[in-house]
């Protein structure tokens, strides 16, 4: 499971929470699984709006947050791995401004999608 591969990385995430929702992030420089664009960014590990809250603005919320933060701490970019069929996560990605930067198979044979958002 792809959520296990970055668990190992669980002790380095840091979470940004608001009452609907969380992204959970880390730098993306100590992530061996994704590209390395610049050895300043972070990486989005996971990210959810609880399921009461779902469809009424809450992710691009959390997303522009998680952006905010990026900016304000002087990031470079910020990297998001995302599954072919999810159609919600896509388009919030490239609502919020977040790139096509790489287009795969994982080892399951499911498209993915890794996003970027360049500050």
């Amino acid at each position: 499971d792809e959520l296990q591969t970055f668990a190992k990385y669980q002790r380095f995430s840091k979470v940004l929470e608001i009452p609907q929702g969380q992204i959970t992030y880390c730098d993306s420089k100590i992530i061996e699984e994704i590209p390395q664009i610049t050895w300043n960014g972070y990486f989005i590990n996971n990210m959810v709006v609880y399921p009461e809250f779902r469809n009424k603005g809450y992710g691009e919320k959390i997303l522009k947050g998680i952006i905010k933060k990026g900016r304000k701490e002087g990031k470079l970019h910020i990297i998001s791995q995302v599954k072919g069929d999810n159609n919600i996560a896509r388009k919030l990605h490239e609502k919020v401004g977040f790139k096509t930067y790489f287009r795969g198979m994982n080892q399951k044979n499911e498209e993915v999608i890794v996003y970027v958002y360049y500050f």
